[in-house]
């Protein structure tokens, strides 16, 4: 091995450097030329501690090897687990370069990552790592630096299994494949990507938008709320994903390295409703809010349904499902006529007790309403909302079934299904879309199901996109302004972000957002017209990065149309060229 000692051979040395690894330039380098180069940048080259040697190959041809040493700052001060990715503890690449294989050497004390050192190499050649003389090796320290390469999808477990089998000598080999064209490249790794994975959290808002005085929804923020109201949230994983750069939220670090993209995304449709803040992204703007009852129905439609089922009915007014199920389940029990109730949001409930009337009767009187509420009376969703008797207590079960209007043009899901690819719905999905778009619906009974559910279907070798809607954050918690029991519906989604993230193939893109707020530290049990968090994960996405404000939720449909080639959609605007 030569030593770098003159300025003749390290000129000729970082030019070998700089025709392997394409340092842009349209001219050829000289020594003068490469140090303005590589010194422009200077603070990003020097995050990594690292310098080049250059080794004999078996044809006595030098080639250039990097040994880069992570400092302690980059370094997440935590015990970590022996599947954590150390892409994920590391700062990213600033060269967008991409290999097949390497050594690293971590530094482990008492399972914690102290320090980091990763060798690379252009052949598959056996190599020495070694320790960085600073004063020699500045300048090889930052072009080392700028070539630095992501580490993707090591762990610490595979690197101490390394380290294992490295020989006394601590010989390793590794390769680096470097592509002539990295838009090709770029290319290639897109075709690669085989699934579009879309998690729903139903009612999770991140703040008021500039409307809500409209709705009466000023000062609403779910997360932020729930933070405030608790002190703090602790939420890890989704921390982690970068959540605490959407929006300020007690308990939610803002300054980490985030290991995905965020943002936040604005509704554009009129209303805030679950079905127009699904279409919407899914690329379908709803321009006409749905209706809705602050006095209960009409005459004319409650007559019509009344003569339709053969019944009378109990309420028909605006009402919390569980408190109406209170005030009305008794007589309900006694008379066998069924409860009609509203909210704010556009829907038309039914509530029954099951051992009063069959589930099946229930979806019937659900069809009935759905073919009556048409025209100026079509409301977003008639809903199912069933509950039985227990220890004199009213208690809603897990057989709600909603019956939405069909979509009024395509969704993304259905430019997918044309297109040949597989797409699965899990929760009330198939509910929110009447059913269309879907090659396949998983119904859930709560949250945990439906994680449960999607991690499943992650397992399975398909092809296209999978969505699914936790409802139970609005549902179960949001309605009922249970702030305690929505922060851990938010724990228990956080504590499954890592099995999630784990079963992600390298072909899969993960989505993270919400339909609306649903706020339970306001007075209203209602939907909230907020914001919602977007954030992106994917294991061949470049470096994470703030995806901004979107204005529109259509802007989430249009990227996965470009992601899976499905052609254009009529509204939103793609941030494909941020995330690749």
């Amino acid at each position: 091995m030569s030593s770098i000692s003159d300025e003749k051979k390290l000129h000729q040395r970082l030019k070998t450097l700089s025709d392997v690894f394409l340092l842009p330039t349209s001219k050829p380098l000289d020594y003068k030329s490469m140090i303005r180069t590589v010194t422009k940048h200077f603070k990003i080259f020097t995050e990594a501690d690292a310098s080049v040697l250059m080794l004999n190959n078996n044809n006595e041809n030098l080639t250039p090897v990097f040994s880069i040493g992570i400092p302690f700052s980059k370094i997440k001060d935590s015990t970590l687990s022996l599947s954590t990715r150390l892409k994920e503890i590391v700062s990213r690449p600033v060269l967008d370069v991409r290999y097949s294989s390497f050594m690293n050497t971590p530094l482990i004390h008492n399972r914690k990552l102290i320090g980091l050192s990763a060798v690379f190499s252009t052949i598959p050649e056996y190599f020495h790592t070694f320790e960085r003389d600073k004063y020699n090796n500045l300048l090889l320290t930052i072009l080392a630096s700028y070539f630095a390469v992501s580490i993707e999808n090591v762990t610490l477990s595979d690197s101490i299994k390394s380290l294992e089998r490295s020989d006394g000598q601590g010989k390793c080999a590794g390769t680096i494949h470097i592509a002539s064209d990295v838009t090709e490249q770029r290319e290639k790794w897109n075709q690669a990507i085989q699934r579009v994975i879309i998690i729903v959290l139903d009612g999770v808002g991140v703040g008021a938008m500039p409307d809500a005085h409209l709705y009466g929804d000023e000062g609403s923020n779910t997360l932020g709320n729930i933070a405030d109201v608790l002190g703090e949230l602790q939420l890890p994983n989704l921390e982690s994903l970068g959540l605490g750069r959407i929006i300020p939220i007690k308990g939610i670090s803002p300054s980490i390295a985030p290991s995905g993209f965020y943002g936040k995304m604005s509704e554009v449709s009129a209303g805030k409703d679950t079905t127009s803040g699904h279409w919407e992204m899914t690329g379908v703007i709803t321009k006409k809010p749905f209706p809705t009852y602050p006095n209960g129905f009409p005459k004319e439609v409650i007559d019509v349904f009344v003569k339709k089922i053969g019944m009378p009915i109990l309420g028909n007014k605006p009402a919390s499902g569980t408190e109406i199920i209170q005030e009305l389940g008794k007589e309900h029990i006694e008379t066998g006529f069924p409860i009609v109730y509203t909210s704010a949001d556009s829907v038309f409930q039914i509530a029954v007790c099951e051992d009063i009337i069959p589930i099946s009767e229930l979806y019937k009187m659900c069809e009935i309403a759905r073919e009556i509420l048409t025209g100026e009376h079509a409301v977003g969703r008639v809903i199912a909302r069933p509950f039985v008797v227990k220890n004199g207590q009213f208690i809603r079960t897990d057989r709600r079934k909603d019956f939405s209007l069909t979509p009024p043009s395509s969704t993304v899901l259905d430019h997918a299904l044309q297109k040949g690819l597989e797409v699965v719905g899990v929760g009330k999905i198939g509910d929110i879309f009447a059913h269309t778009g879907l090659s396949e619906e998983i119904h859930t009974h709560d949250n945990q199901d439906g994680i449960t559910q999607t991690i499943k279907c992650v397992k399975r070798n398909f092809k296209g996109i999978l969505i699914t809607n936790l409802v139970d954050f609005d549902m179960k918690y949001g309605h009922r302004n249970d702030v305690k029991g929505y922060a851990d519906a938010l724990k228990t989604f956080d504590n499954s972000i890592p099995e999630i993230l784990e079963t992600l193939g390298k072909g899969d893109i993960l989505f993270i957002t919400a339909d609306h707020g649903c706020d339970p530290t306001t007075p209203s049990t209602d939907h909230s017209r907020e914001y919602v968090p977007l954030l992106v994960y994917g294991k061949v996405l470049k470096s994470p990065a703030s995806l901004g404000i979107r204005q529109s939720f259509a802007d989430l449909g249009t990227t996965v149309a470009e992601i899976l080639n499905l052609g254009h959609l009529p509204c939103g605007q793609s941030f494909y060229k941020n995330l690749f």
